[in-house]
């Protein structure tokens, strides 16, 4: 289903993803196609918490809200919004290794997000450290998002999303050495399997 034809029932919306699947550009095309506050990440830090919990009281259910699981700050709230009837979706990659190599992409180079072309040319270094840093990461991040036990509105993977045109983000610019990197990432996302 592509982003554009979403067609959300009620309010608010919560979005539960995994870094690296598409969060920002679904939260952000949706919020511009119904005029909705959008809330990123809630539960990363106090401040972002304490703004969220303050909208919140004013009982305005017009907004959307992302969020990882990982945050464990925000999950009193987070156990809230799972326990109500808002429409809850839930955002995941049909490939975890893309997802690690775009992780580990996003960690070596520092951008997390582009709002416009940052880079033109970059070499990312490999890191076996980092790298596997990466896989433990996104494989705990998709276990939590697999064992939540609640009902989704609607699942939805970064592929089945495809080109999504209302918004300023962009695909991260792709390192000149992203192939050797991949490659990389695959040798050691396959032998972390194998050792299992």
């Amino acid at each position: 289903m592509l982003v554009e034809d979403i067609t959300i029932t009620r309010w608010p919306v919560l979005i539960v993803g995994a870094p690296r699947t598409g969060s920002n550009v679904l939260t952000d095309t949706l919020s511009k196609k119904y005029n909705a506050r959008w809330f990123y990440e809630p539960g990363k830090t106090p401040e972002r918490l304490t703004e969220f919990v303050e909208f919140r009281k004013t009982n305005d259910p017009h907004y959307i809200a992302k969020i990882f699981l990982n945050q464990k700050l925000g999950n009193e709230v987070y156990n809230e919004l799972f326990a109500s009837d808002c429409f809850k979706i839930k955002l995941t990659r049909a490939s975890e290794v893309d997802q690690v190599l775009s992780f580990y992409i996003a960690l070596m180079s520092e951008v997390w997000d582009e709002t416009d072309r940052v880079f033109t040319e970059y070499i990312v270094p490999i890191n076996v450290e980092r790298i596997n840093y990466s896989i433990n990461q996104i494989r705990e991040d998709n276990k939590l998002l697999k064992e939540l036990g609640i009902q989704f509105d609607l699942e939805l993977t970064y592929e089945e999303m495809g080109v999504v045109s209302n918004t300023e983000l962009v695909k991260t610019t792709l390192p000149l050495n992203y192939d050797r990197v991949r490659q990389a990432v695959i040798a050691l996302y396959n032998q972390k399997a194998r050792n299992e």
